[in-house]
């Protein structure tokens, strides 16, 4: 099924993946609805009520915290448990479970259930008289509803207990003031404690987590897996034409749904595809754009050169004006590329909020690695790309020497664009590249500035095209 003709086992694969990706996004979406934040605030509620009345009911722990003699597993234990209880003795306090909030019995009725709102954010709270003990001995216990921080950075967010993905903005309205549109909130009593109303515009996109993103890129492997398999074999049994016609087709159908439709899975809301990491242009707004763009070039370059015969794509042509008209596009397509490539590399290492200062190693990040991945694709991709361009060169242009003086002139017009200063050592390197290629690592000089190194980047790629 993997190795035979139409390989339907990488098919079953692919499809089976596409699924299971399918349903993790659908049952995320599910869970960004106001009804579905609303049903999480609920049973969030009841579980922190049920881990309470268990506690409450152990007499033994009970009597040990107002004791103040429980062992150290056991204060770990209690510190970790979802509510907050501070004990008191004659209005004194004993014990707590938390430092992020404080509370006195005077903050609650008795033995009574109710919301409460300070600095720290919203609870659910009740004082009462610990069963057994003695009559000066009262017991406060904080269900949280939604932690609020005065200042907030990147670790420290306001949030509602029950799950990260409601928004804190949702509003918690008391049971006299509820809303037609408001969700119940009520523990095991079913009495509304109190009504939430998220608001549409502040529920914001799921965005796709650690496991989601591994599933997709296994689905996504799969499916080129499948492709390229079918591809193949199309190529060797009908016509090598119907195998780039269709690698080509994919390409084209999964740039145009990118730029017309956009990424689908929320997967606009990942750093990776988001314009504030990098972005280039209309065509490239994200580096997640050009990370997508360069893999697809690359697999289309490795398609051109494995299953075509590119070295003799223009073998039979024959008039000599065919071939000059056939080089000079050539050369410009040359030109051209240059240009882009230095521009690519430039814009990702300059004008990116990517790190690439390598020397410092906790400046370096994923994007980094991702970022140098690009870079290296992109030098592959670069790499055929000036091999099929010498191999036609080398079939319409009879003379190699010829080819190596046209190759410098394509070379002195590119870099012109660079900085003047630059240009002299940087032509010096593209010619001793083109005479003798062998000896171009010794003779090449990389300049200090940042505008000659763009200009070097452009003489180092003339002359990795000569042969």
């Amino acid at each position: 099924m993997l190795r035979r003709y139409p390989y339907w086992g990488w098919l079953l694969v692919s499809v089976l993946l596409w699924c299971a990706n399918g349903y993790h996004f659908h049952v995320h979406r599910q869970a960004m609805l106001p009804v579905h934040m609303a049903r999480d605030v609920n049973s969030d509620i009841k579980h922190r009520e049920e881990a309470f009345e268990r506690f409450i009911n152990n007499k033994d722990l009970l009597r040990k915290v107002f004791a103040d003699s429980i062992s150290e597993q056991e204060d770990k234990e209690l510190c970790n448990e979802p509510f907050y209880i501070f004990c008191y003795r004659n209005d004194s306090l004993i014990l707590w479970n938390t430092n992020t909030v404080i509370t006195t019995p005077n903050d609650s009725v008795s033995n009574k259930w109710r919301l409460l709102r300070n600095q720290k954010g919203v609870f659910v709270s009740k004082t009462m008289q610990p069963p057994g003990l003695a009559g000066n001995k009262r017991l406060v216990v904080l269900l949280p509803v939604l932690i609020n921080y005065p200042v907030e950075n990147e670790y420290l967010k306001s949030h509602f207990a029950a799950s990260e993905y409601i928004p804190a903005q949702t509003k918690i309205i008391p049971p006299d003031s509820a809303t037609a549109k408001a969700y119940p909130i009520a523990l095991h009593d079913a009495h509304p404690l109190f009504y939430i109303y998220p608001e549409a515009e502040n529920i914001q996109k799921w965005t796709p987590d650690t496991l989601f993103i591994v599933m997709l890129i296994a689905s996504i492997l799969a499916s080129v897996a499948w492709l390229q398999l079918m591809i193949v074999y199309i190529s060797r049994k009908r016509s090598r034409v119907w195998g780039f016609g269709i690698t080509l087709s994919v390409i084209v159908a999964i740039r145009l749904w990118l730029v017309f439709v956009g990424l689908p899975f929320n997967l606009d809301t990942l750093t990776f595809f988001s314009p504030l990491l990098y972005a280039s242009n209309k065509f490239l707004p994200s580096f997640g754009d050009l990370f997508v763009n360069t893999l697809c070039f690359l697999w289309l370059a490795i398609f051109v050169t494995r299953h075509t015969p590119y070295p003799t794509f223009f073998s039979k042509v024959k008039a000599r004006w065919a071939k000059g008209i056939i080089v000079c596009v050539l050369l410009a397509a040359l030109f051209a590329y240059i240009l882009l490539f230095a521009n690519l590399v430039r814009g990702l290492v300059l004008d990116s909020k990517i790190s690439f200062d390598v020397s410092h190693f906790y400046s370096i990040n994923t994007y980094t690695i991702l970022g140098l991945m690009v870079i290296g694709a992109i030098s592959g991709l670069s790499c055929l790309v000036f091999y099929l361009f010498n191999c036609q060169l080398r079939v319409l242009i009879n003379s190699k020497w010829v080819k190596y003086v046209l190759i410098v002139l394509a070379g002195i017009a590119c870099l012109a664009i660079g900085n003047a200063s630059s240009m002299l050592s940087s032509l010096i390197a593209t010619a001793s590249a083109g005479c003798c290629p062998n000896v171009t690592a010794n003779v090449i000089h990389i300049p200090s500035s940042r505008t000659a190194e763009t200009s070097c980047t452009r003489a180092i790629s003339f002359w990795v095209s000569v042969r």
